[in-house]
């Protein structure tokens, strides 16, 4: 695993790969949402990138429900989740390169 290409995450919800999840790049907090879909009875393959005002990542750890979090946050461009590649684990790291595609 090259270290420079990944990055620690903190998630919540996790179905096949973290549903939600924050990262830090360049010294910015990024979350990533691929939200339930109720019709679809799914989740979106899709994430919603969104960059947090520095307000909410500052409170990023004492927030309870991180679905408040697109609210306070920048929408920044759309990405594929199958694009998004994860550490094995799929719970600690994301590569970088997910960040060139916007």
């Amino acid at each position: 695993m090259n270290s420079n290409r990944w990055l620690p995450i903190r998630y919540r919800d996790f179905y096949d790969v973290p549903r939600m999840f924050v990262v830090e790049r360049e010294d910015q907090l990024f979350l990533f949402d691929s939200a339930f879909d109720e019709r679809a009875d799914d989740y979106s393959g899709d994430y919603a990138v969104y960059r947090l005002t520095s307000e909410a990542a500052e409170s990023i750890d004492s927030i309870q429900n991180w679905n408040e979090l697109p609210t306070k946050a920048l929408p920044v461009a759309i990405v594929n989740v199958a694009d998004v590649i994860f550490d094995d684990t799929k719970r600690k790291f994301v590569d970088s390169g997910i960040f060139d595609r916007f």
